[in-house]
């Protein structure tokens, strides 16, 4: 009886599994999303900041 039980837990805990792993395969795709998307901003951010101290002090 007690291998009936083991089963059945097993059974109905895969696709709970599959599902939270499929969850977290997501959220780890979007948070690299995300992550380039910062990226871009923040190398967005240093090149302005340095093409208006450039401006700013010319090179004489």
């Amino acid at each position: 009886m007690g291998w009936i039980a083991a089963l059945v837990l097993v059974v109905l805990m895969l696709p709970l599994l599959g599902m939270l792993y499929i969850d977290v395969l997501q959220t780890k795709k979007e948070a690299q999303v995300q992550i380039e998307k910062m990226e871009k901003v923040r190398r967005q951010v240093e090149k302005e900041k340095r093409d208006d101290s450039n401006s700013r002090n010319p090179p004489q």
